[in-house]
């Protein structure tokens, strides 16, 4: 009886591992698998259109399927795509367009600006010159060139200062030194010049010049001259005596004061002088 009650047991398990194996086949691909079946997860299931796992075979449904799906991908990307362009492209041109009405609305101002300025500026000068009148009095005192007589001193009415008079030798009246003057620093003011401003030129290398407006003696010191006008002498030197050498500096020795020529001592015999104390005198 236990013989027969297992032997129902085996018999009954093997028909059901045989149901389940028919049913859900062990796979590798969706070719392993019978007709309308797919492979997913190492098993042969029913095909519900989906893609088969490990497979490079597709049923044709999925074949379909996956065609849409492409097709749709497509679509979108090629849509957002031009979307995109048409956008960037709109956003150049409106930056573009509103960059050129910009420089042509400003371009515009700047001229219109400028010729109102001007008009307003013409018309501006034009109303001063109407209202500006030239009386004929002053039209008719205005003398002509060829017609026009020259100044005179005497119409000039020029003050010229002391030691200057009024000179139109060259047809302008206008003050000058009188002679032995001059203006040498052209001020206005005239000063005696050289020929009054005595320097003692006789003697030789004294000279005068005029500085500043100044006339200025210059003194040959090496031969002892000095002084303003340069008739003085420095110290161990003396006027000569007589005639032509009285403005003349001698040194002041006994040989010089008794020369005969030039000697302020000449009613001193050389004997009778005595020069020991830096000048030449008479010992008697």
């Amino acid at each position: 009886m236990k013989k027969s009650v297992f032997l129902v047991f085996v018999i009954f398990s093997v028909l059901i591992s045989s149901c389940v194996i028919e049913d859900e086949s062990v796979c590798i691909t969706t070719l392993d698998c019978g007709p309308g079946q797919e492979c997913i997860d190492g098993f042969c299931v029913e095909d519900l259109g989906g893609y088969p796992d490990n497979s490079t075979t597709y049923s044709d449904d999925a074949v379909d399927n996956k065609d849409v799906v492409d097709e749709t991908v497509d679509e979108t990307v090629d849509e957002a795509v031009d979307e995109a362009v048409d956008e960037a492209v709109d956003e150049a041109v409106d930056e573009a367009v509103d960059e050129t009405v910009d420089e042509a609305v400003d371009e515009t101002v700047d001229e219109t600006v400028d010729e109102a300025v001007d008009e307003a500026v013409d018309e501006t000068v034009d109303d001063m010159v109407d209202e500006v009148v030239v009386p004929d009095e002053a039209v008719d005192e205005t003398p002509d060139e060829d017609t026009a007589t020259p100044l005179t001193c005497s119409t000039a009415g020029l003050s010229c200062s002391s030691n200057s008079h009024c000179d139109d030798g060259d047809g302008t009246p206008k003050c000058v030194c009188d002679t032995n003057y001059q203006d040498g620093d052209g001020n206005g003011t005239c000063l005696v010049n050289c020929n009054l401003w005595d320097c003692n030129t006789s003697a030789f290398g004294n000279h005068c010049s005029i500085s500043g407006g100044v006339a200025t003696c210059s003194c040959n010191s090496f031969d002892g001259y000095t002084g303003t006008h340069c008739d003085a002498c420095s110290y161990g030197y003396h006027l000569g005596g007589f005639g032509l050498y009285d403005n003349e500096c001698f040194e002041d020795n006994c040989e010089e004061a008794t020369d005969t020529w030039h000697g302020w001592l000449d009613f001193c015999d050389y004997e009778d002088c005595s020069d020991t104390f830096g000048h030449a005198e008479c010992s008697f």
